[in-house]
């Protein structure tokens, strides 16, 4: 059976076709390329259902009754609160451009798409970045892949208050 990257809204999170492993013995009994390639279909499919449901690391670990910690430890560096991030931007600019326009409220909009989060509504509401820090983060972003600069001497070189910059940017 052939799993089929996610081809959707972001161009970052796409990947190629994938293979689902066999679910035939428990995890400890795996030799480490199987086991490797467990843990990588996880995280993959984790990507995925976090970015499509707003999924978290709890939940996935109890839908694949996986050990909890172990979960944790292994999708560390996924970029976790970035693809929540992701999640309520796209049901933002989602609602804002098909649901604002037609005068329909925020709780159509959360009733529609089944979204129980408590902070569905406070994400929906909250109003985009301006685009002063869009551009801020996008400079960043560039810089510290080249030079390793942090937030801080971000704003220091560039004016900006690194409290206001580090919330901004890393916001956005």
């Amino acid at each position: 059976m052939k799993y089929w990257g996610f081809l959707g809204f972001l161009k970052n999170y796409s990947y190629i076709g994938y293979t689902i492993p066999k679910f035939d013995t428990e995890l400890d009994k795996l030799n480490l390329y199987e086991f490797k390639r467990v843990w990588e279909f996880h995280r993959q499919n984790y990507k995925i259902l976090a970015l499509l449901n707003g999924m978290s690391v709890k939940e996935y670990a109890n839908l694949y009754h996986l050990d909890i910690s172990q979960t944790y430890f292994r999708f560390r560096d996924l970029g976790i609160a970035q693809l929540k991030r992701d999640f309520w931007a796209r049901h933002r600019k989602q609602y804002t451009e098909e649901y604002a326009p037609q005068g329909l409220s925020v709780t159509v909009y959360i009733q529609d798409h089944g979204l129980l989060h408590k902070t569905a509504y406070l994400e929906l509401t909250r109003k985009p970045l301006n685009h002063k820090w869009e551009y801020h983060r996008a400079r960043y972003e560039a810089l510290a892949a080249t030079q390793n600069i942090t937030i801080a001497q971000y704003a220091e070189t560039y004016g900006l208050n690194p409290s206001t910059a580090r919330r901004y940017i890393h916001r956005s």
